[in-house]
């Protein structure tokens, strides 16, 4: 099937889809912002920016994992999610118990409001009433379900590492298929090779995230300064991962902190930008969204 062919079928199955009653997103959580953010998409890096403390992992966790995983549970559609977080301001426990902190307050509609401190017993004992409430059944199976869905690696977290570990997922749970290229060896000799052609996953309604929390704190690459490490890892998340492996990259990243000092907000210029990302500007050149959190 030639290259026209098939970007034409692929056009006429997701009208097909949507015709039938079936999604080619997960829709957005905001309803009033719908039409500025759709919700997920596949193949799609979107990259969530605020000064410290702005509630950049908040926002990214309700509005891509939380929300999206609940959606995915409680629908009967087709769509499935899988989240690779790389947690590098976080451990994966206050993770998880930030995640718990909320479903309390979604399962019981409101009547359970307690902060991850608190359940943790920090400074008095977690009521009774909210373990009788987690040993529920039905809330013990959403917790199963954010453990099957939700992978946090150990691998290491410079951007070879993340890549690696990206690639070697999709390529066990999808097909790689090569084509015959050319290459000039050292001498300028043409010789044949097998490149890159294409990538069929397993399940093409897989909805794959790779959350970087955040971009700032990874490991920089031997020999690389921090800037050009934070370039290489956006690089591999866009060119490779996005566009061969159909994953959709959320890159959390801090503001600089001349941007947030008190020159800045004597100009007005309080709100996140472009040029204010922290340490390189390349996950901006990359992205397909960019949202600017100001909590």
């Amino acid at each position: 099937m030639s290259f026209v062919n098939t970007v034409l079928e692929e056009i006429k199955n997701r009208r097909e889809r949507l015709l039938n009653n079936q999604l080619n997103r997960i829709p957005s959580p905001f309803k009033r912002f719908s039409d500025d953010f759709i919700g997920i998409e596949q193949e799609c890096y979107t990259t969530i920016t605020s000064f410290t403390k702005g509630g950049k992992s908040q926002f990214t966790s309700y509005t891509f994992i939380y929300k999206p995983l609940l959606f995915c549970y409680l629908s009967k559609t087709d769509v499935s999610l899988k989240i690779i977080y790389f947690p590098l301001e976080e451990t994966p426990n206050r993770i998880l118990q930030r995640f718990i902190s909320w479903l309390l307050f979604d399962f019981t509609k409101g009547k359970i409001r307690i902060s991850p401190r608190d359940l943790r017993s920090t400074i008095t004992p977690v009521p009774q009433e909210v373990l009788d409430v987690i040993n529920m059944p039905e809330f013990q199976e959403i917790l199963s379900f954010f453990q099957e869905h939700v992978i946090f690696p150990n691998e290491s977290s410079n951007p070879t590492g993340i890549y690696k570990y990206c690639k070697q997922y999709a390529e066990e749970h999808g097909t790689v298929t090569t084509k015959l290229g050319k290459y000039r060896d050292e001498f300028n000799v043409p010789r044949d090779i097998q490149v890159f052609d294409k990538y069929v996953p397993d399940d093409p309604n897989e909805y794959r995230l790779i959350i970087i929390d955040t971009i700032n704190l990874i490991d920089t690459e031997r020999g690389l300064t921090l800037k050009q490490s934070m370039d290489k890892l956006s690089e591999y998340l866009a060119k490779y991962l996005r566009n061969r492996y159909r994953f959709s990259p959320i890159v959390i990243q801090q503001q600089t902190f001349e941007s947030e000092g008190n020159e800045a907000f004597k100009l007005g210029r309080v709100r996140p930008s472009v040029a204010g990302l922290g340490d390189s500007k390349y996950t901006s050149r990359d992205q397909t969204y960019n949202c600017h959190t100001q909590l």
